[in-house]
């Protein structure tokens, strides 16, 4: 078992599930309020909202993300940096709680399946949605640096490859932790009609 693991492992039992959730929830509120206050002010600098606010319904392709930078005044592109820097935090943290999330409710599920995904990697998946967004972010930035021709276009295609498999990272995340979340329900009703079942 890794380090990083066993600090998960050791985290998540330390806190309540409920403790938990209310973390995520407050992360996720408080950045999905920021994203939307620095989307218009982005939108009102430059004329577009960030790259990374505008792959949501649908993927910009290389040429739309590059098109718009070329048009980016001195402004635009200092105030990217200061999204720059804070989306490489947030995502880190916000989805990493899902990891200690996992920590907590696993242990409570005693099927040998479930118990076997506490030793492997498995609970470092919520960490891919950061790591990709930071991945993102700098192929990002570099095109908004000052990358131009042929390696702007390999560098913004690789950005768009990142976000793809964040996506999938962040659906993952999501899905996993309503099967747990139904799995552990399962289990304490499942307990809850045993015990009435026992004779007094």
């Amino acid at each position: 078992m890794s380090p990083m693991i066993a600090l998960l492992l050791r985290l998540g039992r330390g806190f309540h599930p409920v403790a938990i959730v209310s973390l995520i929830v407050l992360f996720n509120i408080t950045w999905t309020l920021t994203l939307a206050s620095f989307g218009h002010q982005f939108e009102a600098v430059s004329g577009y909202q960030p790259i990374d606010l505008q792959n949501v319904s649908g993927i910009l392709s290389a040429e739309e993300a590059l098109a718009q930078i070329a048009t980016y005044s001195t402004e635009a592109r200092s105030l990217y940096w200061s999204f720059f820097i804070l989306d490489n935090i947030v995502p880190l943290l916000s989805f990493g709680a899902f990891s200690l999330l996992w920590a907590a409710m696993l242990p409570r599920l005693r099927h040998p399946f479930f118990q076997n995904l506490l030793t492997g990697p498995f609970l470092l998946l919520p960490w891919g949605v950061g790591l990709f967004d930071i991945l993102e972010n700098l192929c990002f930035i570099l095109c908004i640096s000052g990358y131009a021709g042929d390696a702007a276009s390999a560098t913004m295609t690789l950005g768009l490859w990142f976000v793809l498999l964040k996506a999938v990272c962040l659906s993952a995340t999501f899905m996993t932790t309503l099967v747990l979340l139904a799995s552990l329900i399962v289990v304490q009703v499942r307990g809850f009609w045993v015990r009435a079942a026992q004779p007094a």
